[in-house]
């Protein structure tokens, strides 16, 4: 029981992380948007040397972008796509049947009374 409240605060902790870890991708991806305009900018002005620093830290930040996303994705585990473009997480298979236990919990045992035949038997029994 200990280790499914150490177990939620972890899983809590990583799907901060990887919301963080998204917003710094975007963040990046936001960068190498100003640094491409940069560079056509100065390519128009005629300054190639610059235009070439712009997009080597570009280059720099698409690489930090997609290490983000990959760190991200990692964190979160699979998902998948949803009609209206929400990206939900698969559970695994263990956390699908700890869920379905809690939602629809296994019937118990319905305890049977004895059969017709023998409570007739009884009956007869008692009356002779």
């Amino acid at each position: 029981m200990a280790e499914d409240h150490d177990a939620e605060p972890n899983e809590r902790s990583a799907l901060a992380d990887a919301r963080r870890l998204v917003a710094t991708a975007e963040a990046h991806e936001r960068r190498v948007a100003l640094r491409e305009e940069s560079a056509r900018f100065l390519d128009e002005r005629g300054e190639h040397e610059g235009a070439a620093h712009e997009r080597r830290e570009a280059d720099l930040e698409r690489d930090a972008a997609r290490t983000a996303w990959d760190r991200a994705r990692a964190l979160q585990g699979p998902t998948q796509l949803t009609d209206a473009g929400l990206e939900i997480p698969i559970p695994t298979r263990d956390d699908f049947i700890e869920n379905l236990e809690k939602v629809a919990p296994r019937p118990q045992p319905v305890e049977q009374e004895e059969p017709l035949s023998a409570q007739d038997g009884k009956l007869a029994d008692d009356r002779g």
